[in-house]
């Protein structure tokens, strides 16, 4: 099962892991930091937060069961929004 840490924290911090990582050749922890709250919430819509509650601690999962899990239609899952 992949892990992946979301997380508000300073450019700096994340810049500096990558740095890290790329000195030494080997891959950090997958991570996708926002710099602030803001753009945190601006990105995971409620709907998006949602979604991610109901992922959180359940093990690998399918689309099919992630979307059953926040009672909406799966076929909202099978196209990526881009521009969202």
């Amino acid at each position: 099962m992949k892990t992946v840490t979301i997380d508000v924290r300073p450019l700096a911090d994340t810049l500096g892991d990558f740095t890290q990582a790329w000195k030494s050749g080997k891959a950090s922890a997958p991570r996708i930091s926002f710099e602030s709250p803001e753009l945190l919430f601006k990105v995971l819509s409620g709907k998006r937060w949602e979604l991610l509650n109901a992922m959180t601690g359940a093990g690998p999962r399918s689309i099919r069961e992630a979307a059953r899990r926040v009672e909406r239609d799966v076929k909202d899952y099978m196209v990526c929004d881009c521009a969202a």
